[in-house]
């Protein structure tokens, strides 16, 4: 979810989902941008714009959350929204990424679109298991609002 670009790597997605030989769907929601295409299939479903309200149920059900974006996110929105949620996020190790995203603890991060489409198959063979209730608590005891106003204002106190 998010802006839906060839910089976003959507397009790698959609070719990692649709060689996987697997009954596992990739869910796209956003603003598509740039005129691009979405190859919608039996394994790819575009939900167009979400807010986030409406976004949050579908991130529940998911089994992981995927980005491809080979852009530098400065924050990792995307990632911390599906932490939250208590599901691991895979992404691309670039930008703020490999600040929320343990390996093995809370999602993984790789290098290469080859070790992209690697941890997704482990992921839905259940190669690769992971604890939502421990994610999602992680998550909580980083993130939560008390710690970043505190923080914040530790910062203005200085």
């Amino acid at each position: 979810y998010g802006r839906i670009s060839k910089e976003k790597g959507v397009a790698d997605l959609m070719s990692i989902f649709e060689n996987l030989n697997s009954k596992t769907k990739l869910y796209m929601a956003g603003e598509i941008e740039n005129n691009f295409k979405i190859r919608e299939s039996e394994n790819i479903k575009y939900l167009g714009y979400l807010d986030k309200n409406e976004l949050m149920p579908y991130i529940k059900k998911t089994d992981f959350v995927v980005s491809a974006s080979k852009l530098p996110e400065t924050f990792g929105l995307v990632a911390l929204e599906s932490i939250s949620q208590g599901k691991p996020f895979i992404g691309l190790r670039n930008g703020a990424y490999p600040e929320i995203i343990k390996n093995g603890i809370n999602g993984f991060l790789v290098g290469s679109k080859n070790e992209l489409r690697n941890v997704i198959s482990k992921m839905i063979k259940n190669e690769l298991v992971f604890n939502s209730q421990k994610i999602q608590k992680l998550a909580y005891e980083k993130y939560n609002k008390a710690d970043y106003y505190s923080k914040l204002i530790s910062i203005f106190q200085r």
